[in-house]
């Protein structure tokens, strides 16, 4: 799983030129869904999950982790 956390390579392209993708202090990333049935589309507020995310700068592949998912 460590290297799930902390991917060395692409698994899109196999670069090396992937990290980390820090959003500003304080602040985190979250998967989220949008509601289409409405004009304009609306983000649902409470649909959040927090991720990781991961970027390669050779493809532009992003990638995210989410610590929570687990198989049941």
């Amino acid at each position: 799983m460590a290297s799930i956390k902390n991917p060395n390579n692409c698994s899109n392209c196999g670069s090396s030129n992937f990290d980390f993708v820090s959003p500003s202090t304080g602040t985190s990333y979250v998967l989220t869904t949008v509601d289409q049935t409405k004009n304009p589309p609306a983000f649902n507020p409470t649909s959040g999950l927090p991720v990781a995310v991961f970027g390669c700068l050779d493809c532009g592949v992003l990638t995210f982790h989410v610590e929570s998912l687990r198989r049941s």
